[in-house]
């Protein structure tokens, strides 16, 4: 967006639409016009000290970069801009583009015709040049002390440089001048009447701090009616004072904002064309290189995209490091596409229900889990040292329980992440934002989606960049082996087990009381004592039920046996593991086929799937093999088969068939050489 605008005196404060601006459309050059009481009449411009200014600027020659040397060249918006500020009737003059455009370059232009008397031939001039903090008014002293180093001889005995106390340039030609660099501190302009007020990167100033300033320097602006010059990017937010003063011009305000609009792409050339007016002209980045760095931006994501939407595009948007789960441009899309929130939502829904479903906490999930732990551990690693046996047990660990893990990839090892979030474009990850487990609090960082290893197990097919656990995909059979043990350690735990109801001969009511005091709070005693004449008393036989009566329940009639036994062989089939690996009648060949069917079906077809993902990110071919550490096959069999395969490659050998011949035939039965089995 590029708008020029100006508020006069007997305007009162308007609204945005009213300035006259279009958001999304640069506004050409407008008639400056003064209204009075009595009507609407042209102001008188200064066209000698307009032109003049200008001409004098042109003279003066780039003091570095590539163009060291070379006379200034104005590109458009900065003449508009000049010309703005020379225009009598304006006091305030705002200008706010992107990073690299010539901001700097034009504010020490303009301070050095002010302070030699070609913009402002007053005598005793004074000039402020005020930044946010020292170093950064110091940026621009040295600026136009540089400037001044390449006028002739002659203008530079003129001019007197001082660090100390203060940073100060004096001119001693045509009337004198003097022109100060200060901090955003209200008590540096104490006993000053200045003349000229240049407010450097105004919009990155403490927005308290910065107001307090702001307001001095006006006010000692009016003892000289000095012009305040505003250039600077965009603030984070609308409710910066520099935001409020563009949304709302002050009086006699004239206005140069270009920014590209909130909506559009990082690397839209027209967005960087409106927010870089000058990188058509030489002056700052080349577009190109300005979309390059958006691409790179975009990749990235997170604060890397902020700080470039922020000073490269000139956008209100914070650049502030925070644990963003998405970013303004997902933001945006919100506003179009209903279904992303929803996204969103399922995403985190998966991820969160895996990482804390109740049935993990019972002993064989546990169980399922040691053994994918263990397995994983055991597994073995070619093509990379990454993958030590810690960092394979972290990551089955993780899986079996959230269905995902992810490392953090730094030099010659890895980082388990205890949180992440991740961007992405057409369903790959391109970012991610990883929270890396540190004995003094967490330490979150945003990374490129090269930097970590993401293993994931059955991924949901609404959100495929996450993985599921075998406790989310099995979410009913955990619950139900939750409530039964719940419900068995409860019986345990408070039902009066082993306890009887003994009736006792007939006796005093103290007797019978004490005798209950006796007994009560006994498990598996007797807790309840009846007498006779109780029972009589009732309206039953005292001659009957002279037995013991039980008090622990039938939990046979629940079938909670049978029940609990289903839940835990569902439960283990969620995680591969056959039932029947903890029969403790099973014998060798069950216990054999049972770790032969885990790591077949299981954990070595996620081995091939993790391989895949490391062998992408750490750029060499990495292969994970779990059957053959865990032994997980039939010994004696392969040792039959062996000798079979000995006396065929012998007969082979003998009736001369050629070694290709012999390892097609070895392929068929998944023997022969490169035949891609596991």
């Amino acid at each position: 967006m590029t708008r020029t605008t100006t508020a006069r005196k007997s305007d009162k404060a308007t609204p945005r639409a009213a300035v006259g601006v279009s958001d999304m459309v640069p506004m050409p050059p407008k008639t400056f016009r003064h209204k009075t009481g009595g009507g609407t009449l042209d102001c008188a411009r200064s066209d000698d000290l307009c032109e003049t200014t200008l001409a004098f600027i042109r003279t003066l020659r780039i003091p570095e970069g590539p163009l060291h040397g070379q006379n200034f060249n104005l590109a458009p918006f900065q003449e508009k801009f000049v010309r703005g500020v020379m225009d009598p009737a304006v006091r305030t003059a705002m200008l706010s583009v992107g990073r690299g455009q010539g901001k700097s370059m034009l504010a020490a232009a303009l301070g050095l015709a002010h302070v030699m008397g070609v913009s402002d031939p007053q005598p005793r001039r004074q000039g402020i040049i005020a930044a946010r903090v020292k170093e950064q008014a110091r940026i621009s002293w040295e600026y136009m002390q540089a400037i001044v180093h390449l006028l002739p001889e002659e203008e530079q005995a003129l001019f007197t440089f001082r660090q100390a106390p203060r940073l100060e340039i004096s001119y001693e030609g045509n009337g004198g001048g003097m022109i100060r660099a200060v901090a955003a501190d209200a008590k540096n302009l104490l006993g000053l009447s200045p003349t000229l007020i240049v407010e450097d990167e105004f919009g990155h100033w403490h927005p308290d701090k910065g107001a307090q300033l702001h307001a001095a320097l006006e006010t000692s602006a009016g003892k000289r009616q000095a012009k305040i010059i505003i250039i600077s990017t965009s603030a984070s937010d609308d409710t910066h004072p520099f935001s409020a003063m563009l949304d709302t011009p002050p009086p006699h305000s004239f206005i140069i904002e270009c920014r590209a609009p909130l909506g559009m792409p990082a690397d839209d050339l027209d967005g960087l064309k409106l927010a870089n007016p000058g990188s058509e002209f030489g002056i700052g980045p080349s577009l190109k290189w300005l979309q390059e760095q958006a691409e790179v931006a975009i990749q990235r994501g997170g604060q890397a995209l902020q700080g470039f939407r922020l000073y490269s595009l000139n956008q209100r948007v914070s650049d502030v490091g925070k644990a963003q789960l998405i970013t303004v441009d997902e933001w945006q899309a919100c506003e179009v596409n209903t279904g992303y929130t929803g996204l969103i939502m399922a995403a985190r829904e998966s991820y969160i229900s895996g990482a804390s479903g109740i049935g993990e906490l019972t002993a064989t999930v546990q169980g399922c889990i040691s053994l994918w732990e263990g397995a994983m551990a055991l597994a073995d690693v070619q093509g990379t040292r990454l993958l030590t046996r810690h960092v394979m047990a972290l990551a089955a660990r993780s899986v079996a329980i959230r269905g995902e893990s992810v490392f953090l990839i730094r030099g010659d090892r890895l980082l388990s992440c205890a949180d992440w979030d991740l961007s992405t474009r057409g369903g790959v990850p391109r970012a991610y934002r990883v929270s890396v487990a540190e004995a003094g609090g967490n330490l979150a960082e945003t990374v490129l989606a090269q930097e970590v290893l993401h293993f994931k197990a059955a991924s949901d097919p609404v959100a495929p960049w996450t993985g599921s656990a075998p406790l989310r995909r099995a979410a009913i059979s955990a619950s139900l082996l939750h409530e039964v043990e719940t419900a068995l350690r409860d019986v345990f735990r408070d039902a009066p087990l082993g306890s009887q109801i003994v009736p006792l001969p007939d006796s005093s009511a103290q007797d019978m009381e004490a005798m209950r005091g006796a007994f009560r709070g006994k498990r598996g005693a007797t807790l309840v004592i009846e007498g006779v004449a109780q029972s009589t008393a009732a309206g039953m036989n005292p001659q009957l039920g002279q037995r013991a009566e039980q008090l622990s329940p039938d939990l046979s009639k629940a079938m909670a046996t049978q029940t609990l036994e289903a839940a835990r062989d569902a439960v283990c089939m969620a995680f591969g593991v056959l039932p029947g690996l903890h029969d403790r009648a099973a014998q060798g060949n069950a216990i054999r086929e049972g770790q032969r069917h885990l790591a077949t079906w299981t954990l070595q077809p996620l081995a091939a799937l993790w391989a895949e993902e490391a062998t992408a990110k750490l750029g060499t071919e990495v292969f994970i093999d779990c059957l053959r550490p865990v032994q997980a096959f039939d010994v004696s069999g392969r040792a039959r088969a062996l000798s079979t395969i000995i006396g065929a490659m012998a007969e082979a050998k003998a009736a001369g068939l050629a070694p290709g011949d012999v390892n097609a035939a070895l392929t068929l039965v998944n023997w022969g050489a490169n035949d891609g089995a596991a």
